[in-house]
């Protein structure tokens, strides 16, 4: 779990820590995908908001070549959201403190059309609700990383127009 907004991984197979307050991930991606060209837009702004420090991890990686920031909770996310303009927000629904319902309510208009969700799912029926009302289905986690960047770049194309290969 992350604690006070910084990035902790444990490595126990070399007994070392790794420790960050930002992820900025400039990397090439993969080239292709089941919908055909991969669509290289390098300077995607990712806001990733997950208390979970190995998913977080796992999702940096994945999310290569966008830059990525986690936010550990939702106060840190919301915090980022004000100050930050964000291509998407990838968005654990289930964080202590201030949740995804809460966050999101808390966003401006303009940055709630850049949710997408994630969930493990163990839903009450309020927060099914509330994730059947966003602009986005959420990713039900475990996800497969092809089917994640393919949502992100959908979004973006959605709200800011397809860019060619």
């Amino acid at each position: 779990m992350f604690r006070g907004g910084v990035f902790r991984r444990h490595n126990h197979a070399h007994r070392a820590f790794m420790s960050a307050k930002r992820a900025m991930i400039s990397m090439p991606m993969m080239s292709t995908s089941a919908k055909g060209p991969v669509l290289h837009r390098d300077n995607l702004r990712v806001l990733v908001v997950d208390d979970e420090a190995s998913v977080a991890f796992f999702l940096a990686r994945i999310l290569r070549p966008w830059h990525v920031t986690v936010a550990s909770d939702g106060h840190a996310a919301l915090r980022q959201i004000t100050e930050n303009a964000w291509d998407v927000i990838l968005c654990d629904y289930s964080l202590p403190g201030m949740d995804g319902a809460d966050l999101y309510a808390a966003a401006s208009p303009d940055q709630r059309h850049r949710f997408l969700f994630m969930t493990g799912g163990a839903f009450t029926a309020e927060s099914e609700a509330f994730l059947d009302s966003c602009h986005e289905p959420p990713l039900y986690k475990p996800f497969d990383p092809v089917e994640l960047r393919g949502r992100i770049r959908d979004l973006v194309d959605r709200l800011d127009g397809p860019q060619s290969a």
